[in-house]
């Protein structure tokens, strides 16, 4: 018996210290658990906000799209014109609508994604429709919350893509709608025919070509070709293009009633028509490189 006892008074506990030392490691490792189930929630909720403002953003483009010719019959102004002087902003003000939504105690919303145009009526202009269906998905957080004060739920149009656009067609004019390509250190001025309408017309009814003008067809597959000069008011050189090579070349065609037909030697994605003569004036020749600019 006294043996017996004797074994047990052999066995020791845990200290203080070691037992603060696992409560400490058992607390950091809760504590770990609940940082990480907090931020996939937090990051559950961002991706879906993400997802809603893609969305949100898509719909008030394909809006400003749709519409950017839609008059304002009180000022003459198109829904484009108008959002570009006139920005719009939820709640129609410069105030921050985020800080104060998020200042202010809000009671449970009861809209639905049909009422959304419940404030349009028949005397409001089209573009007043419009702005009063976004004033009322964004005014509140039911379908895009603030995530923070400093969140604005606004919109601007802006008129970068129309001056690049009347740039090009600006050089464009003065340029007389010509491209330029070089072949053995020459330069020349030529129209681009590149879809069947224009493939068809060609140089046909044109009254004639100055100096180093010319009309470049381009194809959008390599495929043995045929031409012909009917409707021509004069004649021409012509040459087979191979993936920026000539490959062929045809000299004074000239014009008749499309009896005869010229046959490209081999498959072709591009043929350049010149004024007759050019060929030999300018010194051009089979493996060319031709240069588009």
């Amino acid at each position: 018996m006294r043996k017996h006892y004797y074994k047990y008074t052999k066995q020791f506990g845990l200290t203080i210290l070691e037992a603060l030392i696992s409560t400490a490691i058992v607390g950091i490792g809760f504590v770990a658990i609940l940082q990480m189930v907090n931020f996939s929630v937090q990051s559950v909720d961002s991706s879906g906000e993400r997802t809603k403002a893609n969305f949100f953003v898509s719909m008030l483009a394909e809006d400003v799209i749709s519409h950017r010719y839609t008059i304002d019959g009180r000022n003459e102004n198109d829904l484009a014109e108008d959002l570009s002087t006139n920005p719009w902003r939820s709640e129609g003000d410069e105030s921050r609508i985020c800080a104060r939504q998020r200042s202010t105690t809000h009671t449970a919303l009861t809209d639905t994604p049909d009422d959304i145009y419940g404030d349009q009526v028949d005397s409001d202009t089209s573009i007043d429709n419009k702005k009063n269906k976004w004033q009322r998905i964004f005014k509140d957080d039911q379908f895009l919350k603030c995530k923070s004060d400093r969140d604005v739920k606004r919109m601007k149009v802006f008129k970068i893509l129309v001056f690049i656009i009347l740039g090009f067609l600006l050089i464009r004019n003065i340029s007389n709608g010509y491209d330029n390509i070089e072949i053995n250190n020459t330069s020349f001025k030529v129209k681009i025919a590149e879809n069947p309408s224009e493939w068809k017309i060609g140089l046909s009814g044109t009254a004639n070509l100055e100096e180093k003008e010319g009309m470049l067809f381009i194809f959008p597959i390599l495929a043995e070709r045929s031409f012909y000069m009917k409707n021509m008011n004069f004649a021409i050189d012509l040459l087979w293009i191979k993936d920026n090579i000539i490959v062929g070349m045809e000299k004074n065609m000239l014009p008749d009633n499309g009896e005869k037909y010229y046959d490209s030697v081999e498959e072709i994605d591009m043929v350049l028509e010149l004024k007759a003569g050019s060929i030999d004036n300018y010194n051009l020749n089979i493996g060319n490189i031709i240069k588009i600019n």
